[in-house]
């Protein structure tokens, strides 16, 4: 077995853990709110990495104290609209609870509701950052102020103690509304984990995570298990540091694009920070020698 065999082995067992972290337990249903997700969810997210020192955190949250969650079977949850369950404002579909949970988690624009509204210009949560990340998609398109809605957003930054971790590890489950859009309408809800500016939220087929690229990856049967009408299984990020930088950057955001009526979640493991997989190589060799050694002199006594 060659060396880049097992670094690939080695490196699928440690991705393998980090997706259990998105996929146990009911997520949806079994979560934490925080009135200060810019501490309590980043914290969840980082959950036994000793060695990141976090520096500076941010959290843009379309309704503060709903969006951003810890999930208890551990990871955490972003959500355009409310990630454990369907919009607890539903009078616009006059109070029907049925087509509440059908339909749901959509946040029909109302300016008392959402946090981070612009009152002058009527755009609730719209993001620079993600109105890039969408034109890339779109490039013909001619986005507006009105292009983006209800981002939620986690910021931090950090430096490590140990100089050798280089590669972030987790996984995601991505998780929509959206298809119950009527026919011709758009579904371009959008997801992006950035990590030192480089976007790492890609599908299995290398292409950016929205509603209407991921359709293909939908499980069958639905998403109603996380509380959405449609989700993809667990997804990798193997991501790269960049380690001419001192301190580093996570960016991690969802968004709905072209207006905020159906939303969109995203379901996210605790990251792991690890060396490059050749390195796992060379730790693996070095416990199979000392095994090797150790059965000899039992063998030898």
């Amino acid at each position: 077995m060659n060396k880049k065999m097992i670094s690939s082995l080695i490196l699928g067992a440690t991705i393998a853990l980090a997706a259990s972290s998105a996929t146990a337990g009911n997520a949806p249903y079994d979560m934490t709110f925080s009135w200060t997700p810019e501490i309590d969810v980043i914290n969840a997210l980082i959950d036994g990495n000793s060695g990141i020192n976090v520096i500076s955190r941010t959290s843009i949250n379309p309704h503060k104290g709903n969006s951003q969650v810890v999930l208890t079977a551990g990871g955490i949850a972003l959500s355009t609209g409310w990630p454990g369950g369907h919009s607890i404002d539903y009078s616009y579909l006059g109070g029907n609870a049925s087509l509440r949970n059908k339909m749901g988690h959509s946040t029909y624009h109302n300016s008392g509701k959402c946090f981070e509204v612009i009152k002058d210009t009527l755009s609730c949560g719209d993001n620079a950052d993600m109105r890039a990340h969408l034109q890339q998609e779109v490039p013909q398109a001619q986005l507006s102020f009105q292009s983006i809605w209800d981002t939620s957003m986690l910021v931090f930054s950090f430096t490590l103690d140990d100089k050798s971790l280089d590669t972030v590890l987790t996984s995601f489950i991505f998780a929509t509304d959206e298809l119950f859009r009527p026919q011709g309408g758009p579904k371009m809800d959008i997801f992006a984990f950035w990590v030192d500016d480089v976007n790492y939220a890609l599908l299995p087929n290398g292409k950016v995570v929205t509603v209407a690229n991921a359709m293909e990856y939908f499980i069958a049967g639905g998403g109603e298990d996380y509380g959405y009408s449609d989700r993809t299984a667990a997804i990798d990020i193997v991501a790269k540091l960049d380690m001419t930088r001192d301190v580093h950057t996570i960016k991690i955001a969802i968004a709905d694009a072209f207006d905020g009526y159906y939303d969109s979640g995203v379901f996210i493991g605790r990251i792991s920070v690890v060396p490059e997989p050749e390195t796992y190589a060379m730790m693996l060799a070095g416990l199979a020698m000392v095994g090797a050694v150790a059965r000899r002199r039992r063998k030898n006594a």
